[in-house]
C-alpha cells in the first residue's frame, strides 16, 4: 500500500484543529463574546476566522487526490458506516442519559448521512456519487477553459455574495453548492498548478495577515461604530475572497512542503475524521460545549481564555483520536476482511 505524503496528512491534522476551534468559539463562547472586554473579543474572533477554511482545505484534499481516480465503492461504504456507527453510538448514549428522545431526533440518528446530521458528510456524499461523471468533464478541459470555469464560479458564489453582504446565501449559495466549487478549484490545483514554495508562503502570510487585520481593525473601529463590530468576522465564512485566497494558498503551501513520511503525522491525521463525527455530532456537542466547557469561565482575563481555548480544543483532539483506534479502527479492520465492496 502506497504510503500517505506526510505533508497533507500535516494540513489534514492543522485544518481539524481548524475546524474545532471554531466550534469552540460558535458553540462553547459565542452568548460570552458580547460580555467580555474588547482583547477578549478580538482574541475569540480571531481564532475562530479559520473553521470555515479548514473545511475548504479538506475539500481541497479530497479533490487534489480524487480528481484522477476512479469511484470507490469501498471509499464509499465505509464512509457511510463510519458516520452511522459514530451516530449510533451518541443515539444509544443519549438515550441512556436522556431516558426519551424526539422521534425525529432518533429518525436523524439513525440515518444521518439522509438526514443531514453531519452537513459535511451529507454534501461530501452527493460529491462523491457525482464525482465520477464530474471528473470525466474536469479532465477534458484545457487551462484556458478550466480557468474560466473557475473565475465564473468564484464570480457567482464569490465575489458577487461577498460584496453584496450576503456571503451565506446571495445568488442561492448554498454549502452544497460551494463544496462543488472548491472540489472544481482542487482538480484545476492537481492539473495545473506551477505555483512554488515561495510564492505559495508568501500568498499564505499575506492571506491570514489580511484576514486578521479585518477583524482587529473592525473591532476597533466598531468601539464606536457598533454595527461595524457586529460584522467583525464577515470575512470568515467559507466563500468571502478572503478565507478563499487564504484556503489555496495554504493547500498550495502544503503541497509544496517536503518532509517525506513522518509516521506519528500520519498516525495522528488518520483519526481527523472521528475527531469531528465525534465532536459534531449533535448529542455530544450539547454536551461538550454548554456543560463540560462553556460557562467554566464566565470572568476570566485574556490569559484564561487563550490557556482554555488550547486545552479544550487539544483536548477534544486526543479524545477524538482515543475513540478512532480504540472503536472504529477494529471496526472498521473487520469491515475490510470480511466484506467485499471493490
Amino acid at each position: 500500500m502506497k504510503q500517505r505524503q506526510s505533508n497533507i496528512e500535516l494540513l489534514r491534522i492543522i485544518s481539524m484543529l481548524m475546524i474545532v476551534t471554531y466550534h469552540y468559539v460558535i458553540h462553547g463562547y459565542y452568548e460570552l463574546i458580547g460580555a467580555t472586554h474588547l482583547a477578549e473579543k478580538i482574541y475569540f474572533d480571531a481564532i475562530s476566522m479559520f473553521g470555515k477554511i479548514g473545511v475548504n482545505l479538506f475539500v481541497l484534499i479530497s479533490a487534489y487526490f480524487g480528481i484522477d481516480r476512479p469511484f470507490s465503492k469501498k471509499n464509499f461504504v465505509l464512509t457511510i458506516l463510519h458516520t452511522d456507527i459514530f451516530s449510533w453510538i451518541a443515539l444509544i448514549l443519549a438515550i441512556s442519559c436522556l431516558g426519551t428522545l424526539k422521534f425525529r431526533a432518533i429518525l436523524a440518528a439513525v440515518f444521518p448521512v439522509v438526514f443531514n446530521e453531519y452537513w459535511y458528510v451529507t454534501a461530501w456524499i452527493v460529491v462523491y456519487i457525482l464525482s465520477p461523471w464530474l471528473n470525466q468533464f474536469l479532465v477534458k478541459l484545457d487551462r484556458s477553459e478550466y480557468r474560466r470555469l473557475i473565475m465564473t464560479l468564484l464570480v457567482l458564489w464569490c465575489v458577487i455574495p461577498c460584496f453584496t453582504y450576503q456571503s451565506v446565501n446571495g445568488m442561492n449559495w448554498s454549502q452544497q453548492i460551494w463544496m462543488f466549487v472548491m472540489y472544481i478549484v482542487g482538480g484545476a490545483i492537481k492539473r495545473f498548478n506551477s505555483c512554488g514554495l515561495k510564492v505559495s508562503l508568501i500568498g499564505s502570510g499575506l492571506s491570514v495577515a489580511l484576514l486578521l487585520a479585518s477583524v482587529l481593525i473592525m473591532n476597533i473601529v466598531g468601539v464606536r461604530f457598533p454595527v461595524i463590530q457586529l460584522n467583525a468576522t464577515y470575512f470568515r465564512w467559507s466563500n468571502s475572497l478572503l478565507a478563499v485566497s487564504t484556503s489555496i494558498f495554504i493547500f498550495l503551501l502544503f503541497i509544496n512542503l517536503n518532509i517525506g513520511y513522518r509516521k506519528s503525522i500520519n498516525c495522528l491525521a488518520a483519526g481527523a475524521f472521528s475527531v469531528y463525527l465525534f465532536h459534531e455530532n449533535p448529542f455530544i456537542s450539547e454536551v461538550l460545549w454548554m456543560n463540560l466547557f462553556s460557562r467554566i469561565l464566565k470572568n476570566g482575563n485574556l490569559e484564561i481564555y487563550v490557556l482554555h481555548s488550547i486545552i479544550s480544543v487539544l483536548f477534544i483532539y486526543v479524545f477524538g483520536l482515543l475513540i478512532h483506534y480504540t472503536i472504529w479502527r477494529p471496526i472498521n479492520r473487520c469491515l475490510i476482511k470480511y466484506i467485499r465492496m471493490d
